[in-house]
């Protein structure tokens, strides 16, 4: 799996310098389009100050384009004020429209019901008629072959009151949309009336700009008319001083662009030709270097890989749930991390005291690493299956082989052991070099060698 990770890295570093080279691309295109874009507003502005110069020195001219120019702005307020009440005008009219159908919809459904029920009283009538003069029976009466007389006149009745029901029914939510419909009335009307008189105001706005720039072909002398074809080239002639502070922002964004030009490693004229140099480049090296560039593991390769890694994953948890069965006894939680570092993997451990303290293993105390130590030996072998354990002190390192250490760590591991039934067919056994017991402890058979 390293060795995968090592190949998969060197590819990805080769890919983002791909893309490195491809944003310098990116910056430095976007840095010379910018170029162009800005020289050409800077001489577009350069003409608009030529005929707002042209445009001062006439009065009536001046006259005429400052009230075009006002008119236009005042004609694009109101255009963006109806564009903001249309949103509302049209919501609330939608309602409005979904109600009046409702209603028209409710009042044929009664005249249709009551029409309905009156067909039902016709023809009790005359089945009514007919019991009460045999000799006029009429025949035009449809009843059931299996109904009487009164049995059909009760069957209609039954059939008219629920009908009679339906009618009420719908004359309640004809009521209910009437009175919604009286509730949104007033704010609809305000509504339309505003968006009607605004409407409106654009509308002569419109045609009074329209008839203004006429006049202003038809009143000025032909020079003039020539120049008056240039401004409306711009639509509105804004004063030199307007043209002048755009002139001196385009000109200084321009300026800081050269500045930037100089820190940008795609060098190119104003005609691309630098960039479209370093397109072919880097199009060359993905094409002759694919291998570099693209990953195509073995997949049965990869899978193996990532199974192994799993059973590590696994045994490691499995490892870290055994050590800490142990470790809360001293309020110690050790927490394993598989960490991979330029070459190789290997296994992070940090401990958690308390339940809020993260400490190192050199900052626990002598008792706690040897607490550890001994206990990581033991749940190594309890994973491992081995029944009988034994554990030396001359396994941990001399400055954490302490006599009074050791004997507590034994002293608090025997219990579990003796009430945890997964480790209770297990057999400890330590061998203890040159340190002698003072005291005995519980379920342990000492043997002095």
């Amino acid at each position: 799996m390293l060795s995968f990770l090592k190949i998969f890295r060197k590819v990805s570093n080769n890919n983002i310098s791909i893309l490195d080279d491809i944003i310098n691309l990116i910056e430095s295109t976007y840095t010379y389009s910018n170029t162009i874009l800005l020289k050409n507003e800077i001489r577009s502005l350069q003409e608009e100050l030529e005929l707002s110069t042209i445009r001062d020195k006439s009065s009536l001219l001046s006259a005429k384009t400052d009230f075009i120019h006002k008119m236009e702005l005042n004609i694009e307020k109101n255009s963006e004020k109806l564009s903001f009440l249309e949103e509302d005008y049209q919501k609330i009219k939608k309602k409005k429209d979904k109600i009046e159908k409702k209603i028209q919809k409710y009042k044929e459904d009664v005249k249709e019901l009551s029409q309905k029920k009156k067909d039902k009283f016709d023809v009790i009538n005359k089945i009514t008629r007919n019991m009460e003069d045999p000799d006029n029976k009429s025949n035009e009466i449809l009843i059931e072959a299996n109904l009487s007389n009164s049995e059909m006149i009760k069957k209609l009745r039954i059939e008219a009151k629920e009908i009679h029901n339906q009618i009420n029914q719908t004359k309640l939510d004809l009521n209910e949309s009437n009175e919604e419909l009286k509730k949104i009335a007033p704010k609809y009307n305000l509504y339309k009336k505003d968006y009607d008189d605004l409407s409106s105001i654009i509308q002569k706005e419109s045609i009074k700009l329209k008839e203004t720039k006429i006049e202003i072909d038809k009143e000025t002398s032909d020079n003039i008319k020539t120049d008056t074809g240039k401004i409306n080239q711009f639509g509105k002639i804004r004063s030199s001083d307007t043209i002048k502070r755009d002139l001196n922002e385009k000109q200084r964004a321009l300026n800081q662009i050269n500045l930037f030009k100089n820190s940008l490693k795609v060098k190119a004229k104003e005609d691309f030709s630098g960039l479209r140099k370093k397109i072919s480049d880097i199009t060359t090296f993905i094409n002759k270097n694919q291998e570099k560039i693209i990953f195509f593991p073995n997949e049965g390769d990869i899978i193996s890989s990532i199974e192994n890694f799993r059973d590590l994953e696994l045994l490691t948890i499995k490892v870290e749930d055994q050590l800490n069965q142990f470790l809360l006894t001293i309020n110690l939680k050790a927490e394993l991390k598989i960490k991979l570092e330029t070459k190789e993997f290997f296994i992070q451990i940090s401990f958690i005291r308390n339940n809020k303290e993260i400490v190192k293993f050199e900052n626990l105390t002598t008792p706690e690493k040897v607490f550890f130590v001994i206990m990581f030996y033991i749940s190594m072998k309890i994973i491992l299956k081995f029944k009988n354990i034994i554990f030396s002190n001359l396994f941990i390192h001399q400055n954490y082989n302490k006599r009074g250490s050791l004997f507590r760590t034994i002293e608090k591991i025997i219990p579990i052991f003796k009430t945890n039934k997964q480790l209770a067919d297990k057999n400890l056994i330590f061998i203890i070099s040159n340190f002698e017991m003072n005291r005995s402890i519980s379920n342990v058979k000492l043997i002095k060698i």
